[in-house]
């Protein structure tokens, strides 16, 4: 599998829940593609990725209410040691990729950036002594505005990008959405540029094939109806289970457009355990011919979380296609 990760900024929980660190970062409406959007005001916030990648892709939509001469953008770090490559703007609204602050050939765009517009950015970095790589994307153009080759890009450690992170001074502010972690790793979606990038958040809309889950109103009639919300409401309403085997699975809204690739699906759970064994859950990806896939079982703690992953293959092997999700039903398996 090459992408490791997916957020749209959408589904309503925390951004500690998602895996970041930061104060000062909510999440509003608005979004590049109509969606929703982190809005970052003064912060500084850190995600820790999966694992750790010397390849690593990165895409992302983009815009700032306001910069000012050598803007602090972002950062690829190595958490036990600092960074490695460090993305500002300069005073002609150019974006720059250092090593840490050291300069790289080839590292400042040609293009021009302004306030207050959406930018879809794409960055591919190889971290290496020597024979590194550095590429910046705009808007899925297939030539990339930055090209540093053959370059130093490992500042010390181990040569790996395990955490992202932001720098957002005082009185500057950015909104970003549709970020895209991906790597070498896979046969699919290993290596730039993926494209311009569309992150969508869909919810349930009705009741799928199986409804074996009791809702909190004490039946198994609708049980979309308590699990639909944009946000979270932990105890409000719920489905719940103690049977392994039982499952849930959801018709869910359709994407957008009715055009397009589709590089990954992904689910997201948010739950708990009740009771004091172990317990753990997976969810179920079934396509509208009856081909039903689990996903990654994970174990339950006593208090809600998000549990997200990103799948590249659909259920029965191939890649998606538009039709494909928007006859999906996506639920909840009991495993233990």
């Amino acid at each position: 599998m090459s992408i490791v990760l997916m957020q749209s900024m959408s589904s309503g929980a925390t951004w500690a829940e998602l895996g970041w660190t930061s104060t000062g970062v909510t999440e509003l409406s608005g979004g590049r593609f109509g969606g929703g959007v982190a809005n970052c005001a003064q912060c500084t916030p850190l995600l820790d990725l999966p694992a750790g990648y010397s390849k690593i892709g990165l895409h992302m939509s983009f815009k700032a209410l306001n910069f000012t001469a050598t803007y602090a953008w972002m950062a690829l770090y190595e958490a036990s040691t600092g960074i490695h490559i460090r993305f500002n703007i300069n005073a002609e609204g150019r974006l720059v990729a250092t090593r840490d602050g050291a300069a790289l050939t080839g590292g400042t765009g040609t293009k021009v950036l302004s306030v207050n517009v959406w930018y879809g950015i794409e960055i591919w970095a190889e971290i290496t002594d020597s024979g590194g790589v550095v590429k910046v994307y705009f808007d899925g153009d297939s030539v990339p505005d930055i090209n540093v080759s053959s370059a130093d890009t490992k500042n010390g450690g181990t040569g790996v990008v395990d955490r992202i992170g932001f720098a957002v001074g005082t009185g500057h502010r950015i909104y970003m959405c549709d970020l895209v972690v991906y790597n070498d790793a896979g046969a699919v979606n290993n290596a730039p540029p993926l494209g311009d990038i569309r992150v969508e958040w869909l919810l349930p809309t009705g009741n799928g094939t199986s409804s074996a889950l009791v809702g909190s109103d004490s039946n198994s009639t609708d049980n979309y109806l308590l699990v639909d919300e944009t946000t979270p409401n932990g105890d409000v309403d719920y489905v719940e289970s103690s049977t392994p085997a039982d499952k849930d699975t959801y018709a869910m809204s359709d994407l957008v457009s009715s055009t397009g690739s589709v590089l990954a699906v992904g689910a997201q759970i948010y739950a708990k355990k009740s009771d004091a064994g172990s317990r753990s859950i997976a969810p179920v990806y079934r396509l509208s011919g009856g081909t039903e896939a689990d996903g990654t079982t994970r174990v339950l703690g006593s208090g809600y979380a998000a549990y997200s992953e990103v799948r590249e293959a659909k259920p029965g092997g191939g890649a998606y296609s538009v039709s494909d999700v928007n006859g999906m039903q996506v639920g909840v398996k009991i495993v233990s």
